[in-house]
Order: C-alpha cells, then structure tokens, then sequence
C-alpha cells in the first residue's frame, strides 16, 4: 500500500488543530477502507526540492544489489533507476546518477532547482557504498527503500523509509 494512494498522507498543517483534524479524517477514511491505523508520524515539512530514492534488496547470489533514481511516485511510473552490486564507489555513483534520464531535472532542467552531482553521490555513497548503510546492515535487512528523499542545493532529507528485515538475521 502507498500512502498517499489511500489518503495516508498530508502536507504543510500550519497547527496543532490542523494536525488533529487530519488524522481523524485519515483514521475515518483508511478504517472505512478497511486499514487498521496504529499510529500517525508527524515530521517538520521538507524543503522544496525533488524526489530521489536509495534503495537495496539482498540477492541470494549476489548479495545487496542496490538502486537510485527518480523517486516518489515516479520511481513507479517511470522507473527512472539504475542499480548496481554493492559496494558501490564514487565512480559507480556518479554514474548512477548519469545513467537515471531524469537527471536533467536533478540538474535544473528548464530552470528548475539543481542539485550538485555531488550531492547526490555523497547521499549514495552514505547508504551504499563500503562505508554505507546497507554494508553495514547488509546481512540484517532484506529490503532498505529510502522513498522519497528531497534533494536540495545544499543536501538530502529522508522523508520515508521502509526497512524489511531479513528472515535469517540475528537481532538481539
């Protein structure tokens, strides 16, 4: 299930109030969907900027294979993506980022807001690469989707993640 495809999601609530009626109405209309609701997150609105996504899935042979690209609902749509083995280098993200179409718009298509190449590798290499997230937790999670991240000018901001643990790991 998405979210924002049930009504599970709401931006820019100015207040208190304003919160505490959204999320009755989300409860109302995803129970009559027949969603359970266990709980609301509420986070400080992201800057504008546009959706990337990071993500990974462990492979039986090959071990974590890894993706970026465009991300909220146009990871879906357009599956403008590119994956790789991990670890991946600053070479292999770099070209990640070079080989996903829409990274005209990530660089300021038609005077759109542009995010540095190096941004973006920076945010690659912090999830995927030998000194990264999914190496470090690459045997403990099946699934990592970082969707959407906001990349701006001047940095990333994780807006949703989903984390799948693998069956196998060992948690304490």
């Amino acid at each position: 299930m998405h979210k924002s495809d049930v009504g599970g999601v709401r931006l820019a609530i100015p207040d208190l109030a304003a919160a505490g009626s959204a999320m009755a109405e989300m409860n109302a209309r995803l129970g009559a969907q027949g969603y359970a609701v266990e709980g609301f997150l509420i986070e400080e609105m992201a800057p504008k900027g546009h959706e990337i996504v990071i993500g990974s899935v462990r492979d039986a042979s090959f071990g974590p294979l890894v993706m970026f690209g465009l991300g909220g609902i146009f990871v879906e749509i357009l599956k403008d993506v590119a994956f790789r083995i991990c670890p991946v280098n600053a070479i292999d993200a770099r070209q990640m980022v070079d080989e996903v179409p829409g990274a005209a718009i990530l660089r300021g298509a038609r005077g759109g807001i542009v995010v540095p190449d190096k941004v973006l590798i920076d945010a690659i290499l912090a999830v995927l690469g030998a000194d990264g997230l999914v190496p470090a937790l690459g045997n403990e999670m099946a699934e990592l989707d970082l969707n959407p991240l906001i990349a701006t000018a001047h940095g990333i901001v994780a807006v949703d993640a989903r984390i799948i643990l693998a069956p196998d790991s060992v948690r304490p």
